[in-house]
C-alpha cells in the first residue's frame, strides 16, 4: 500500500510539472523552461507570456514532443531575421507547427495580425485554435490538413483567406466568413468532406478557382450580389448541394470560367436569384445548367431601419441554451435571411414550418431577420 500511495504522489508530481507557465524573452522560450526546472520533453500544457519569436514557434513546434496545450494569449511576437530569412513582428511565422501531430488547442496571442503560410499545416490532432480580432489575413495552407479540427471562427477583423487555407480539413462542419472578407483564395476549402453549410458575406468580391471543391456534404450556400468573379471548380464536386444563393441580379459570368458547378446536382438544386432575375439566369453560361431556377428573393437591403424592425407574421423563440432560436414560416418554404447593423446580409437559411436557426457563428449584437417580407429585431448577448 505504501509504494502505491509513493507511486501516486510520483505520478502526481508528474503531471503537475506537465502544466507550466514561463515569462519568455524572444528567443528565450527554451531556456526559460530550462530555468522553471522542467524538461522540453515532458511538457503538455503550456503557457506563455513576455515575447517570443520564430525561434521560441520552432521550440514549441519542434522541440516539445509531448506539448498539446499552448496558450500565448498574454504573448507578443517579436521580429527575426536569420541569414536571408526574414519573421515579421506580429506574425505567425511561416511553417510554425507544420506536421505536428500532437498539438491539440492553441490560444493565439492577441496582438497577431497574420497567420503565416503552413502555419499549422497538416497538424492532425488540432481540435481547437483561437484566432484572435487582430488578425488581418490568414496565410496559404495555414490550416489545411488538419484532421480534427470541427469548427473555427474567423474573426471579422480577417480581409483575407489564403489558397489552401482550410483545405482537406476533414472533420470541419461549419464555418462564418466575417464581412470584413474581401476574396477567398484558390481551394481555400476544398475537399473539406464535412461541410454542410457556409456562410458568404456581402464584402466578397472574388471566390478562387476550387474554393468549395469536392465539399461533399455541403447543402446549402449563399452568394452574395458584391461577388463578381467566380474561379474554375469552385462548386465542383459539391454533389449534396441541393440550395444554392445567389443574390446578383446580374448573373456573373462564367463565360472564362470552368466547369464551376461540374458534377453538382443541377437536375434537382435549387438556384434561388432576386426577383425578376429567373430569366436572365436561364440564358446566362453555367447558370442556365440548373433545372430549377426560382427568382424568391428580395434585392438585399444594406439600410435597414433596426428601429422601426417589427415582428410580422414569422414568430421568434429565442432559445440562449442551443444559441439560436426557432422560426414559424408555415408550410411554404422561405429563405430567412439576417443582416447586421450596418444592414450587411450575415447569414440566410431556407425554412418549412417550424425551423432552428442556430446563431452560435454571429458575435454580440443586434440583427434584422427578414423572410418574404416578415421582418423582426433580434438581439444576441
Amino acid at each position: 500500500m505504501k509504494k502505491l500511495f509513493l507511486l501516486f504522489l510520483g505520478l502526481l508530481f508528474t503531471i503537475m510539472m506537465q502544466a507550466l507557465t514561463v515569462v519568455s524573452t524572444a528567443g528565450g522560450l527554451a531556456t526559460a523552461i530550462a530555468d522553471a526546472g522542467d524538461n522540453l520533453t515532458t511538457v503538455t500544457n503550456l503557457t506563455v507570456t513576455g515575447t517570443i519569436d520564430e525561434r521560441d514557434f520552432e521550440t514549441m513546434g519542434g522541440n516539445m514532443p509531448a506539448l498539446q496545450y499552448i496558450d500565448l494569449s498574454g504573448a507578443s511576437v517579436a521580429e527575426y531575421t536569420a541569414y536571408t530569412a526574414s519573421y515579421p513582428a506580429n506574425t505567425v511565422p511561416t511553417s510554425a507547427f507544420f506536421l505536428n501531430m500532437i498539438i491539440s488547442s492553441v490560444i493565439l496571442p492577441t496582438s497577431v495580425i497574420s497567420i503565416g503560410d503552413n502555419a499549422f499545416c497538416y497538424c492532425g490532432g488540432l481540435t481547437s485554435v483561437i484566432i484572435p480580432s487582430s488578425v488581418i489575413s490568414i496565410g496559404d495552407n495555414a490550416f489545411s490538413d488538419c484532421n480534427s479540427l470541427k469548427s473555427v471562427t474567423i474573426p471579422s477583423s480577417v480581409i483575407s483567406i489564403g489558397d489552401y487555407a482550410f483545405s482537406d480539413c476533414n472533420n470541419l462542419t461549419s464555418v462564418t466568413i466575417p464581412s470584413s472578407v474581401i476574396s477567398i483564395g484558390d481551394n481555400a476549402f476544398s475537399h473539406c468532406d464535412n461541410l454542410t453549410s457556409v456562410t458568404i458575406p456581402s464584402s466578397v468580391t472574388s471566390i478562387g478557382d476550387n474554393a468549395f471543391n469536392a465539399c461533399r456534404s455541403l447543402i446549402s450556400v449563399i452568394i452574395p450580389s458584391s461577388v463578381t468573379s467566380i474561379g474554375d471548380n469552385a462548386f465542383s464536386d459539391c454533389n449534396s448541394l441541393t440550395s444554392l444563393y445567389v443574390w446578383s441580379v446580374t448573373p456573373v459570368s462564367l463565360e472564362t470560367s470552368f466547369s464551376v458547378f461540374f458534377f453538382v446536382p443541377t437536375s434537382t438544386c435549387v438556384l434561388h436569384v432576386p426577383v425578376g432575375a429567373a430569366a436572365a439566369y436561364r440564358a446566362a453560361w453555367q447558370w442556365s445548367d440548373f433545372d430549377n431556377i426560382v427568382d424568391d428573393l428580395e434585392k438585399e437591403s444594406y439600410k435597414t431601419d433596426l428601429d422601426h424592425a417589427t415582428l410580422k407574421v414569422m414568430s421568434l423563440y429565442p432559445n440562449p441554451a442551443t444559441n439560436g432560436f426557432t422560426v414559424n414560416a408555415g408550410e411554404k418554404t422561405t429563405v430567412v435571411s439576417i443582416y447586421d447593423e450596418n444592414g450587411s446580409l450575415v447569414k440566410t437559411q431556407q425554412a418549412t414550418g417550424k425551423t432552428f436557426i442556430n446563431i452560435s457563428s454571429l458575435q454580440k449584437g443586434v440583427y434584422v431577420v427578414k423572410a418574404n417580407g416578415w421582418v423582426g429585431k433580434l438581439v444576441k448577448e
